[in-house]
């Protein structure tokens, strides 16, 4: 990221193969005994490898710098060249023993490399930085503090496991969705998963335009007649729109990791509620614990508004359940019977990682209100810890 264009990518390059390219120069007398070709003294056959080195450095420097490295990545360059010298090695009938000792360093400095990171794609968008990261074969969407989907670079399925797990439960419906409204866009992976099970009409609402062009661009997506995006901010949309959905999924992110604080208060879920059908499911996402530590403070928060306003809550983790900082589904009906099927007839993973109903009694606390909605403090804590945790990755 240092070095853009062009020259800046050659340069950039130049710097990375520089140590390499100047210890294989000071090799040359070796490769000249190795070689057994008949020069007539060691200054000329120095020269002329020089020469090639010269010549194969400055290409390769383009080659790898604007071709290789962002198509296959680090490490399957490394490989890649260990292999050529590999056959190098055989091609000047070198020692066994050294093209043994040879073929395992490269291996080993391959694997190395193993856990190579790209960057994509890198711009400031609507106050955020968004980031197309390629990492262990798989690409995903950053902003701020947090991923905003995640797919599998060669085949394009989706890996984000909070995606899977909505798409799972609207698959159980055992009712087929009209329509449904998706308050944030991250980069289109639920709307994609969801129009894949030819589930109606799909409202897709997010006030960064960007990011349908960022779908199509790195995340294989090709937005379909039945979906319908709308750059507005979410809780204004909903103010204005008059359709009822069968599902309305909330996932918005602010770049601390926390929903915007409008978003998430009594009266904004009494909006989402209007606007459902008689048995629709209303799914938010959120970052929280349920363990005492950070972020348990914020769920509290948040669960106790939903419960003032939903009559039958439910709340979806990972399996295990842990209660420790993660993601979270919150899954709210005033249908209880309904839901309490479809939780009974899934053998899908997310029914059994329901967290128990003992553990969402929050009475005692208060909520998001339009007077006083102090969301991003009590979730300051969350962005502190991931923080911590960001830095401790770099």
């Amino acid at each position: 990221q240092t070095f853009e264009g062009v020259w800046g990518v050659g340069l950039g390059v130049g710097l990375y193969f520089l140590p390499v390219t100047f210890l294989a120069a000071a090799c040359i007398p070796t490769c000249y005994e190795a070689s057994k070709n008949e020069f007539t003294n060691i200054a000329h056959m120095a020269g002329v490898f020089q020469f090639v080195a010269a010549v194969g450095s400055v290409s390769g420097v383009l080659v790898v710098g604007l071709l290789l490295l962002p198509v296959i990545g680090h490490s399957y360059v490394l490989v890649l060249l260990s292999l050529i010298l590999f056959l190098c090695s055989l091609l000047i009938k070198a020692n066994k023993k050294h093209i043994l000792v040879a073929l395992g360093l490269s291996f080993l400095l391959g694997r190395s490399f193993n856990q190579d990171t790209y960057w994509v794609y890198d711009k400031d968008s609507m106050g955020n930085r968004v980031i197309v990261l390629d990492f262990r074969g798989k690409r995903s969407l950053w902003r701020g503090l947090g991923s905003d989907g995640e797919v599998h670079i060669e085949s394009g399925r989706v890996t984000s496991y909070y995606i899977r797990q909505i798409a799972g439960l609207v698959k159980d419906l055992p009712w087929k969705l009209k329509n449904s409204l998706h308050l944030g866009a991250g980069v289109f992976l639920l709307p994609r998963l969801i129009e894949e099970q030819s589930r109606g009409d799909i409202d897709v609402v997010d006030i960064d335009g960007s990011l349908l062009k960022l779908a199509q661009s790195f995340f294989f997506y090709n937005k379909p007649k039945k979906t319908h995006f709308f750059v507005d901010e979410a809780r204004r949309f909903v103010q204005r729109t008059e359709k009822k959905y069968d599902l309305i999924v909330l996932d918005v992110f602010q770049s601390n990791a926390i929903p915007p604080d409008h978003l998430i208060t009594q009266e904004a879920f009494s909006q989402y509620k209007k606007r459902l059908t008689p048995r629709g499911l209303f799914i938010l996402n959120f970052v929280g614990a349920f363990d005492g530590g950070v972020g348990t403070e914020h769920t509290q928060w948040l669960i106790n508004t939903q419960q003032k306003v939903f009559s039958n809550l439910y709340v979806i983790a990972r399996e295990p359940y842990k209660k420790t900082l993660d993601n979270y589904l919150v899954v709210s009906t005033n249908q209880e019977a309904s839901f309490e099927d479809i939780i009974q007839n899934s053998k899908r993973r997310w029914a059994k990682s329901l967290v128990p109903s003992n553990a969402l009694r929050f009475d005692e606390h208060q909520v998001y209100s339009d007077d006083f909605s102090p969301a991003s403090f009590k979730g300051g804590e969350i962005t502190q810890f991931l923080l911590s945790q960001k830095k401790q990755r770099e």
